[in-house]
């Protein structure tokens, strides 16, 4: 299964210390993607930790679709990659076009809907 990990949701599970590849194993084989443009949003906010760094080497760079963030997840995720990311407005205009969504849950573990 393709995960497509957002800038939050790489920064927030560094912070909280989450083992990402195990707990996307959850949801089948886990194949792990970043944007090139959330890995510099990383670098630029001061968010690329030493774990945020060692969860960013376990995933394929893809290149920007259209230079928005948000909309670029949008379009990653019409072409069948299921996103990883902890924004709500987003994950609810995911869902709404039938889209899958992974999140952190109680701060421990990772939920999809």
């Amino acid at each position: 299964m393709s995960f497509l990990l957002d800038t939050n949701f790489i920064a927030d599970c560094a912070k909280l210390g989450i083992d990402v590849r195990s707990e996307l194993m959850k949801f089948g084989k886990p194949v792990m993607f970043v944007m090139e443009s959330s890995v510099a949003e990383l670098r630029h906010k001061g968010l690329l930790t030493p774990l945020a760094a060692g969860i960013v080497r376990l995933c394929t760079t893809l290149p920007a679709k259209v230079g928005n963030v948000d909309k670029d997840l949008e379009i990653y995720a019409a072409e069948g990659y299921t996103v990883c990311t902890q924004d709500t407005r987003l994950r609810k205009r995911l869902h709404a076009n039938g889209r899958k969504t992974v999140y952190i849950r109680q701060k421990r573990y990772l939920a999809a809907d």
